[in-house]
């Protein structure tokens, strides 16, 4: 009775188990079907989302760059108007400090004396020292002139105060007077040439002695890259120096400074630009 009952019981729960699995599946088809249009839309709105935040990063990075150009051009602007301001004015350095000097007819014995320009009172509109005092050097005097002819007189006669201690320098703006202290620490002071009205210099120095080549061209054009050509020499009979720089229309032009100290002929040699 026992067997029968059991072989009975079990192929009738059979039939329910089949069911029931069947039911279950149905429900886990339908449950992930559901789960899986929903993420399907969430996951599509997360992209447009993502799309947005990117073209907004993309505009943003350009607004950036944009503003960083403008910035440099306020600040270069900024630069030259500040320099521009102070061209009428010269830096001392080396003049003895005292605690009852008279500055002012200290520059103006000194440079009517040692740099034998005539200078007066008249000539110069005020003087002072920059920084607090220390004991260790004196601290640099500024100079302001009235007029910037007599700022050169003065500038060019800075000469005749070699091994006097003194030193007359331009009175730069930070931003220039860092690149120039950088520019002589990386080439010597020899190599360095200050220029009053903006101009890049471009050399070429001749190899073993004094001399060379050498062309200004203002800092305003832009694009300037220095040329070497294979078939000319690069020797002291004939010193060149070719730069090839951008025009406002996009067009290239070449200009070249030579000196020639023999006379030598290049046959079949030419150049087509």
């Amino acid at each position: 009775m026992m067997g029968k009952t059991d072989t009975r019981s079990t192929s009738v729960e059979k039939p329910k188990l089949e069911a029931t699995e069947q039911l279950i599946n149905k429900v886990c088809e339908k449950f992930s079907e559901r789960l899986e249009n929903k993420f399907s839309k969430t996951f599509d709105l997360l992209n447009e989302k993502l799309a947005d935040v990117i073209q907004t990063l993309k505009t943003l990075d350009q607004s950036m760059k944009t503003n960083k150009s403008d910035i440099q051009f306020v600040a270069k602007k900024c630069d030259d108007m500040d320099q521009y301001m102070k061209r009428n004015s010269l830096r001392f350095n080396g003049i003895a400090e005292d605690e009852e000097e008279k500055l002012l007819d200290v520059i103006v014995n000194l440079v009517n004396d040692k740099l034998k320009v005539t200078c007066s009172v008249r000539d110069i509109n005020c003087v002072l020292r920059l920084g607090k005092p220390t004991p260790s050097k004196p601290r640099s005097v500024i100079v302001n002139f009235v007029t910037y002819i007599k700022r050169n007189e003065v500038y060019y006669s800075r000469k005749l105060l070699k091994g006097s201690g003194i030193f007359v320098f331009e009175d730069l703006t930070k931003f220039r007077y860092s690149l120039l202290t950088s520019a002589k620490a990386k080439y010597g002071k020899q190599d360095v040439i200050q220029l009053q009205f903006r101009y890049n210099l471009f050399r070429s120095d001749r190899v073993g002695r004094g001399g060379g080549v050498a062309i200004y061209i203002k800092n305003n054009i832009g694009n300037c890259e220095v040329l070497t050509f294979d078939f000319l020499p690069n020797d002291n009979l004939l010193e060149h120096l070719w730069i090839k720089f951008k025009c406002h229309d996009n067009s290239y032009w070449y200009f070249y400074e030579t000196n020639c100290y023999t006379r030598q002929i290049f046959e079949g040699k030419s150049l087509n630009h």
